[in-house]
């Protein structure tokens, strides 16, 4: 098991590096010009994984086909390249205030999509059956968008704000962050740990480990600030020491909320992992679980410290 984590670890990391070098690089001036469009393919592509794993998270019991799935997809991924419409069409982004617009109209699309469906299939499916669990499918699609698609285009958007070496240096601190903070919240916890943090949702989560956590999410933010800021993309630190501790701990904390909340689901639906796309790592909703919640903690951390109070 270990291996196979380790493989997989390995072939992502490689995978989001690889492309992560490649957005920067075209959207740096004199080469493409297009900040986002590497993160655009591949937040699509996440969203659409994660999404299919979620259907089969809820769909079945509430009685969902093929079609349901199919539309639970379509209107996230609508979600995420609505945010990341810059990326392709940036006179369009500017004319509608930053693409807000967009990201409206692709939720109200997505919940009509979802409601057209039902009305054009009710009753279909059986003429007995007592209920036949339309709220619940469409809420699981509109669910869908919010959980998934919300989040994964929210990293679009911090990609674009407000250079290209910032906009990429800001998409990294959610990636790396949360995954620094849960590997040493496991190592932490399988080493320390004695005291369970909520058993009946995660029941190999310790206090000790989410402390760990903790800890490992401040290094991760410190190194992020004063090594690859500097290092990598020659930025002086965006943010002072104590913002980046703050910034460490609140990214860490919003990482571990989405874990424990994609536990909860899985729980319910009485399976452990979401998928089998990554062997070892389970699914793509089981890895970018705990990035769905830091993303939008980061987004809301930078309305509190706009880009233009740091450095450049």
């Amino acid at each position: 098991m270990l291996r196979w984590r380790l493989l997989s670890s390995f072939f992502l990391i490689s995978l989001l590096v690889t492309a992560a070098y490649f957005d920067w690089r075209w959207g740096q001036p004199g080469s493409l010009a297009m900040p986002g469009i590497m993160a655009l393919g591949l937040l699509s592509l996440f969203a659409a994984l994660a999404t299919v794993e979620f259907g089969m998270l809820t769909l079945p019991a509430l009685g969902g086909l093929v079609r349901n799935h199919v539309v639970m997809v379509l209107t996230t991924v609508m979600v995420v390249v609505s945010c990341c419409i810059n990326s392709v069409l940036p006179a369009a982004w500017q004319a509608t205030d930053g693409g807000g617009r967009w990201l409206l109209a692709s939720l109200v699309a997505g919940g009509s999509l979802s409601i057209g469906l039902e009305m054009l299939y009710f009753g279909r499916s059986s003429q007995v059956e007592p209920s036949h669990q339309v709220l619940g499918r469409i809420a699981a699609t509109v669910m869908s968008m919010v959980y998934i698609g919300l989040p994964l285009g929210v990293l679009g958007l911090l990609r674009q704000v407000p250079t290209n070496s910032f906009g990429m240096w800001a998409l990294l601190t959610v990636l790396a962050i949360p995954k620094i903070s849960d590997s040493g919240a496991f190592f932490v916890g399988r080493s320390l740990g004695r005291h369970k943090l909520i058993p009946r949702i995660s029941p190999g989560k310790t206090i000790e480990g989410a402390l760990g956590g903790f800890v490992f999410g401040v290094l991760g933010s410190l190194l992020l600030c004063y090594g690859i800021a500097p290092g990598l993309f020659g930025m002086s630190s965006p943010l002072s020491l104590s913002q980046a501790i703050g910034y460490g701990l609140w990214i860490a904390l919003a990482g571990m909320l989405g874990d424990l909340a994609e536990s909860m689901f899985k729980r319910d639906a009485r399976i452990k992992d979401s998928g089998g796309w990554l062997p070892g790592l389970g699914g793509m909703l089981d890895v970018v679980d705990s990035v769905l919640a830091a993303s939008l903690a980061a987004y809301l951390f930078w309305q509190f410290f706009p880009v233009s109070t740091v450095s450049p």
